[in-house]
């Protein structure tokens, strides 16, 4: 990817948070993750990940749970997902 295209891709993520009512956002630096000397996987350095959501109060849904935002199910649905794709490399 070009820096003309990265840039695109910026300006079109700034202009869906600024534009949409509801969203969700995450984003990860390249070398947010981080390894020991063996080369394995170590964790995460925090400052250098960023998630923000926003769903207004229509979004708020009675469920077996009580009363929730949809918010809190796009996240459980994002760490199903994660936690799929881990235990499928397995």
């Amino acid at each position: 990817m070009t820096t003309f295209e990265k840039i695109l891709e910026r300006l079109l993520i700034c202009w869906h948070v600024l534009t949409k009512k509801n969203y969700v956002f995450f984003a990860l630096d390249n070398d947010a993750i981080r390894f020991d000397e063996n080369g394995k996987y170590s964790d995460v350095d925090a400052n250098k990940l960023a998630e923000f959501d926003y769903f207004d109060k229509s979004f708020n849904v009675n469920s077996k749970y009580g009363l929730r935002n949809i918010g809190w199910f796009v996240w459980g649905s994002i760490a199903d997902f994660a936690y799929q794709q881990i235990r499928k490399e397995d």
